[in-house]
């Protein structure tokens, strides 16, 4: 039996920290001027049916390359995929409205390469303004999936067990969903396999998020991992730790969830490669 170890992640805020990437790590962003030539990548389209079409395509290659992928909305390299997309809005009750965006990829030649409808509700006004703001949310909400979908499979590049990711316990707003797929794709990112459901000889990944009131309009945030052996015997676990502005997580996690999840990457991959060395005997 594996012994039990714990790897913490005290990430502390310090005064100059912006409140909304209170789990940043310290990866430099990628620059704006990325050079698509070089890595391929994507060019973001004026989005059809946005209030704002140029507007809201410049704000999701942003968000693409805060995840890393080359991205921008200048038209300049025949190698680069082209990401389209069709905006509708259907109305509903209130002040929010649904909105819908059917994406395309495409290659340079016009040639489909995959799509994907994802729909968010937006606030009405905001939305049919095109404030920056508005643009903003819904690019992050969006990126993930389009990180993904420009991606497309990744090779397996580690070998050793698989690895199943469990929604995230106790997380707050979609905490449950996002940070599980944030988990999920850094993880295919660093060159593991990743299940949808456990199988023999795969390992479990499961989180548990835990809120306290910190004082002063603050929580502290707690957020364990556990590493899990098909059997369900835990083999490591990892702490994550901050104090944050109170509700900041009480909807989307967007960005947030990339933060933490890049942070919980370095323990999970030394808990699996003790699981791999004493595999090997």
């Amino acid at each position: 039996m594996f012994s039990r170890f714990l790897l913490a992640f005290a990430l502390a805020l310090v005064a100059c920290q912006p409140p909304t990437r209170p789990f940043e790590d310290q990866q430099k962003e990628a620059n704006d001027l990325l050079r698509l030539a070089n890595r391929a990548g994507v060019v973001v389209l004026p989005v059809e049916g946005a209030p704002n079409p140029a507007a809201f395509a410049e704000a999701i290659a942003v968000e693409l390359r805060k995840l890393e992928v080359p991205a921008t909305t200048r038209a300049g390299t025949s190698e680069a995929l082209r990401l389209g997309g069709r905006a509708e809005v259907a109305q509903r009750d209130g002040a929010r409205d649904e909105l819908e965006i059917g994406w395309r990829l495409a290659r340079p030649n016009g040639a489909v390469v995959a799509g994907r409808t994802a729909s968010w509700l937006v606030p009405r006004a905001a939305w049919a303004q095109a404030t920056p703001e508005a643009m903003a949310a819904v690019a992050q909400l969006a990126a993930p999936e389009l990180a993904e979908l420009v991606e497309g499979d990744r090779p397996v590049t580690r070998p050793g067990p698989a690895l199943v990711v469990w929604a995230v316990d106790g997380a707050p707003g979609d905490g449950a969903v996002t940070l599980k797929a944030a988990l999920e794709r850094a993880l295919r990112r660093a060159g593991y396999q990743v299940l949808p459901e456990l199988k023999d000889d795969s390992l479990v990944v499961a989180g548990a998020v835990s809120i306290q009131p910190a004082g002063a309009g603050r929580e502290r945030v707690t957020i364990g991992w556990s590493v899990l052996g098909s059997d369900g015997i835990e083999l490591g676990q990892i702490d994550q730790e901050n104090v944050i502005a109170a509700g900041l997580l009480d909807g989307p996690w967007g960005e947030v969830a990339r933060q933490i999840a890049a942070g919980a990457l370095e323990g999970i991959t030394e808990v699996v490669e003790q699981v791999k060395k004493k595999a090997a005997g």
